[in-house]
């Protein structure tokens, strides 16, 4: 199989754009209303503690600023992450210059992931932290976590799924 038309992966640029700026605006929008609400309940944000903001049985609403990487791993590389992952980005931009068919394949994955990474990064330089805030909780104990989380979450499986169908597809 051939790749692309130019116009075809333009057309296909332009999605993993707007699905990158979409999550990128939400979950930006998310956090400064997260951050809003505790400064109104707490008068200050304390960057090295959890406020809760909402409770319930299943899910809180419970700010803390992560450090580190997923399930706060990393948090040793300290304000360094934040350069470790611009430099990741910047690879795999160069990644998918060389190797436009992967991108091309995988493209609505990638805005997701892109999108809730680039998110997350920001809040390193705003912050000094990631702003997570969602803390499900229902019969298990779960890491706090925030839109930007999901998002590259979601493009993973999109990803996984693509993989399996092109898979099948080739057969």
């Amino acid at each position: 199989m051939t790749s692309s038309t130019p116009k075809r992966l333009r057309y296909k640029l332009y999605i993993f754009l707007a699905i990158l700026i979409v999550v990128l605006i939400i979950d930006q929008i998310l956090k400064h209303e997260i951050l809003q609400i505790a400064l109104q309940k707490y008068g200050s944000i304390n960057i090295d503690s959890i406020s809760y903001l909402f409770r319930s049985e299943i899910i809180d609403i419970a700010l803390v600023f992560n450090k580190g990487v997923a399930f706060s791993f990393l948090t040793f590389l300290g304000d360094n992450l934040k350069y470790i992952q611009l430099l990741l980005i910047l690879i795999i931009i160069i990644f998918f210059i060389q190797q436009r068919r992967f991108f091309e394949d995988y493209f609505i994955g990638f805005g997701f992931i892109f999108g809730g990474g680039i998110s997350n990064i920001i809040d390193r330089f705003l912050y000094k932290g990631v702003v997570d805030y969602i803390y499900w909780h229902y019969q298990f104990n779960f890491a706090i976590f925030n839109l930007a989380d999901m998002s590259i979450n979601l493009g993973i499986i999109i990803m996984i799924i693509t993989m399996l169908i092109k898979r099948r597809n080739a057969r």
